[in-house]
């Protein structure tokens, strides 16, 4: 009798086998995702946020550029209403091949500001991600700007968003008052900016040496000279160092020029790979970069363990 069904079986399994993969094989074929991604092209999506507050709060809105081909995410945090012309003609060029989400949150939500990384990764380590998926694909299938997305899509990016590590993950703060500098940054969100691998300050692809300036906001003494000494030692130029004038419970490293890669030497050379760093262009500092050393500083093993010293002197 086993005999007889053995083969049978094995038959239906083949078939169900090569069923699934005829499927997989249409879905990929048809999948608008999967056309992006072999493009090497980014996907835009484009968030708008309501709190359920009263009087009615100001809508905070949110670009989300994903590019493929590097696996980063850019988060750019826009004022309200940018009416600057090169600015809106850019996210007009951006948004209009986005997909939109528009969404109301209870008033004390914690969204956007220098800690959004560390609160998306907090949340995925929390774990339900997975549980919460279906109720979300749900929404966003009744959703018409999602509508060309199918379950296979929707797998894609959940995906792709779950494998995105601390360093992956880049935020973009564009205040009021730097709205206009929003076109420096449209090479970087359109995917075609360089990137640079490694986070060695003297193999810096960059003109000329990264400056920087150094502000203690742990209310601990004594850092800010400490991690100046420390930059210097290893080729980082501090122009300035002091005080910050508001505590902080976490560590940022500020990028002012656009361009991610000198805060990243920074945080390397200072041993904390995994601070928030944070692209907030201001053309008024003269620095490229901005340390703000928070209560956290002892995650900067460079900082905390390593002896600052000075370089011998080369023998003859």
């Amino acid at each position: 009798m086993n005999s007889k069904q053995n083969p049978r079986f094995e038959r239906w399994a083949v078939a169900a086998l090569l069923g699934l993969l005829a499927l997989a094989a249409r879905l990929e074929v048809h999948s608008p995702i999967t056309a992006q991604r072999r493009s090497h092209g980014s996907l835009f999506i484009w968030l708008t946020l309501r709190r359920s507050a009263a009087p009615p709060a100001p809508t905070e809105q949110f670009l989300f550029a994903y590019h493929w081909k590097e696996q980063t995410l850019d988060i750019v945090e826009l004022p309200p209403s940018p009416h600057d012309k090169p600015v809106q003609d850019i996210l007009d060029r951006m948004v209009g091949n986005a997909y939109r989400l528009d969404r109301t949150i209870p008033a004390s939500s914690p969204w956007g500001g220098p800690g959004l990384r560390r609160r998306l990764l907090d949340e995925r380590r929390r774990g339900g991600f997975w549980i919460r998926l279906p109720g979300a694909l749900r929404t966003l299938r009744r959703d018409p700007d999602w509508a060309d997305l199918s379950i296979y899509d929707f797998i894609l990016l959940a995906l792709e968003y779950y494998r995105l590590d601390a360093r992956s993950i880049r935020p973009i703060l564009v205040s009021s008052a730097q709205i206009s500098t929003l076109p420096r940054l449209e090479a970087r969100l359109r995917g075609l900016a360089p990137s640079v691998g490694a986070a060695d300050p003297s193999q810096y692809p960059g003109e000329g040496p990264i400056t920087a300036e150094v502000r203690n906001a742990s209310q601990s003494p004594g850092i800010a000279l400490q991690a100046t000494k420390l930059l210097r030692w290893r080729g980082i130029d501090v122009v300035d160092f002091g005080n910050h004038p508001v505590a902080s419970d976490t560590t940022f490293v500020f990028d002012r020029t656009g361009d991610p890669e000198p805060a990243r030497f920074v945080a390397e050379a200072l041993g904390c790979s995994d601070a928030e760093i944070v692209t907030q262009i201001d053309a008024s500092r003269h620095a490229m970069t901005s340390v703000v050393l928070g209560r956290d500083f002892g995650r900067c093993l460079a900082l905390t363990h390593a002896p600052v010293e000075q370089p011998q002197e080369a023998r003859p």
